[in-house]
């Protein structure tokens, strides 16, 4: 009986540097050199990031292991978010976005965004 073993690596080679101010931390190379490896890399903070939004969005856990099975490089996004639409404007000082949809959403229905460092969720409330 074969066992195959998937790795995965945490890398923090950037930890000197705020979070923040970090660009694109693998190259092309390193992620294609994962994918013909079949091994899942992916950076500390998108990790801290995930399990944050675990904790306190509630998620069930395997919304985050199953992103661990994935080649190259792991997505900073759980897998029970979906994607409804494109975001078309930002209003900073309302703090608000406007999206146009590509999909029905009912009310009752929670949505949740990435932002820059957190996710956030809510529910749907509509109006008539």
């Amino acid at each position: 009986m074969i066992i195959h073993q998937k790795l995965n690596f945490v890398v923090n080679h950037y930890r000197n540097i705020p979070a923040m101010d970090r660009e694109e931390v693998f190259t092309p190379a390193q992620i294609k050199d994962a994918i013909d490896r079949e091994e899942t890399i992916l950076t500390a903070w998108n990790l801290f990031l995930l399990i944050k939004g675990m904790i306190e969005w509630n998620w069930n856990p395997k919304t985050i292991q199953d992103l661990f099975y994935n080649d190259g490089r792991m997505s900073k996004v759980p897998t029970h978010y979906k994607p409804i639409g494109k975001i078309i404007n930002y209003f900073g000082d309302a703090k608000a976005i406007g999206v146009e949809l590509t999909y029905k959403l009912c009310k009752g229905d929670r949505i949740g965004y990435f932002l820059k460092n957190e996710f956030f969720e809510e529910n749907i409330y509509l109006y008539n």
